[in-house]
């Protein structure tokens, strides 16, 4: 009896077993349906963010095949279908750059030509059709990738945005044009149509994450801002995004074309692939595109070869005319625009140029500036008795930056749309630095995101608040084309006539006609050489 007694607890022992094991089979099954999304290449398999429970993480997703052998300097071309679930838990490789050091290092980041890939963070379901933001890096065009822990997208996701980085070719990869290329579908500006081609991927694919593909706003800072810029001069961009952020950097300073330098000093596109081909040593189109990047990456950096900045050409095709031209004519993107620079872009960027004496700082300028040049030293005569290396270096970030920004601004708002400018004046503590660099170039970035915790600043009360404050606002500009809601400072659009800026710090203010004297004289010399520098 006891023997027939054991044998039913061990058979009743063995159902329990495998109904647990079927339960654990069915609830990993769900997660699994939970992490798996159909994309139109295929399915992809993610993984639930370390940071925030309910967001998915999708990493590493090909939007584009690897511009590798005869599609190195091609137009992105379209990746492979697949069959079988492709896991997307690993972030793509970053493209060919230099490592660098000190405050913008990256460390010693691996490097691919196979490295076309995006990133999703969604806490969203298919259908639900939330905002979707679309993160550019910057790093001159020439470093950075997608995937910084800056640029972590989870807070956004748990925030009800869809969010999405990418990686696009950097350098003489992805910005090199040359005679040998006239013909072919990309002549320079290889990197930009990476971006476009990114975007067409959201466009395409979105919404299986949950986005809303009529509703998507592109983001960058520094060049990632510049991109966003020329995303929205170019004409083959039209329709694939509906706002635009710029942090820190713009386009509209007149280019060189192809065939000529611009007036502004900038090289045409076929000099500067002529010195690389010339540096390398190359023959022929398929010489250069036989060489292995790595070998091709250290000949590079052993010359110290590089292309000025920005290496980005008006070229006929994805570029017809100068930028202010194509958004003015609107051949490019007119959308509601949130645009802005930092009160100190300089202290991070200009200490490795040489000290230099009052006359000397005088004799640049007029050389220069020319006719304006007058103007500009009595514009900034202040900062210039204060101190020479000073003052060439705000002269020089209100050039890059304070005056593309408010550039960007007026073309919005003439050309009928929404435009709101900032002025981000907060200084964060940083462990090498302490404030003395203040509010430095891409310092937003972390508040914008949310994403202090992931930084190794010195947080206080004030920092908390303001990335309270700028993901609240960037994220409402996502979701409607206006920053403002509940609990926040009433930031006014940016208009002509008073020049309305939101100064953002722990206590946003509004100031009118921001640096306008200055920038004035600066809008006089770019005008006087945009009628000349038009595509020939």
């Amino acid at each position: 009896m006891d023997g027939v007694k054991g044998m039913i607890r061990r058979l009743a022992a063995r159902r329990t077993l495998v109904a647990f094991g079927c339960l654990l089979i069915w609830q990993c099954a769900l997660a699994d349906s939970n992490l798996r999304v159909e994309t139109r290449n295929g399915p992809v398999l993610g993984a639930y963010s370390e940071h925030h429970a309910g967001v998915r993480v999708f990493k590493g997703i090909p939007y584009a095949a690897p511009p590798v052998g005869e599609l190195r300097w091609r137009a992105p071309a379209p990746h492979a279908a697949w069959e079988a679930p492709r896991a997307a838990r690993k972030f793509g490789t970053p493209c060919w750059q230099s490592h660098i050091t000190g405050l913008y290092s990256r460390g010693p980041v691996p490097r691919s030509e196979d490295c076309l890939y995006l990133n999703v963070w969604t806490a969203a379901e298919p259908g639900e059709a939330q905002p979707v933001m679309v993160w550019i890096h910057g790093g001159s065009l020439r470093m950075g990738h997608g995937h910084l822990e800056w640029y972590e997208g989870s807070d956004a996701a748990s925030d009800g945005i869809v969010m999405v980085s990418v990686n696009y070719r950097l350098g003489a990869l992805g910005f090199f044009a040359h005679p040998w290329l006239a013909g072919e579908d990309a002549n320079g500006n290889q990197g930009l149509l990476d971006q476009i081609a990114a975007l067409r991927w959201v466009r395409d694919n979105i919404e299986a994450f949950g986005g809303d593909p009529n509703n998507v706003t592109i983001f960058g800072e520094s060049a990632g801002s510049a991109s966003v810029c020329y995303l929205q001069a170019a004409p083959a961009a039209k329709g694939l995004f509906h706002k635009a952020i710029g942090e820190s950097a713009g386009c509209f300073a007149p280019h060189a074309t192809l065939e000529q330098d611009s007036r502004t000093g900038s090289p045409s596109g076929y000099r500067m692939g002529r010195s690389l081909v010339k540096m390398l040593g190359a023959e022929t189109l398929e010489d250069l595109r036989a060489l292995d990047a790595e070998s091709m990456w250290s000949a590079i950096e052993a010359a110290n070869w590089n292309a000025p900045y920005p290496p980005v050409y008006v070229d006929g095709d994805l570029f017809p005319a100068q930028m202010r031209e194509l958004y003015s004519s609107g051949l490019g993107s007119r959308t509601p625009v949130l645009v802005g620079a930092n009160e100190d872009e300089e202290t991070a960027l200009f200490g490795q140029l040489p000290d230099l004496t009052r006359d000397e700082l005088i004799e640049s300028l007029r050389a220069e500036w020319q006719e304006q040049s007058q103007a500009l030293i009595s514009a900034y005569a202040q900062e210039i008795e204060s101190g020479p290396r000073a003052a060439r270096d705000r002269i020089l970030s209100h050039r890059v930056f304070a005056w593309d920004m408010r550039t960007w601004a007026e073309l919005a708002v003439q050309a009928g749309q929404p435009a709101y400018l900032y002025h981000f004046v907060h200084v964060p503590e940083l462990p090498e630095y302490g404030q003395s660099l203040g509010a430095f170039h891409a310092a937003e970035i972390p508040y914008v995101f949310g994403n202090l915790t992931l930084s190794e600043w010195k947080l206080s009360e004030e920092d908390q608040e303001v990335s309270r404050l700028l993901s609240s606002y960037w994220r409402n500009f996502a979701r409607t084309g206006d920053p403002n809601g509940e609990g926040l400072a009433h930031w006014p659009k940016f208009g002509l006539e008073r020049g309305e800026v939101m100064e953002l710090g722990a206590k946003p203010r509004v100031i009118e006609h921001h640096l306008k004297t200055k920038l004035d004289v600066m809008s006089a010399f770019f005008d006087a050489r945009s009628t000349s520098d038009s595509t020939r």
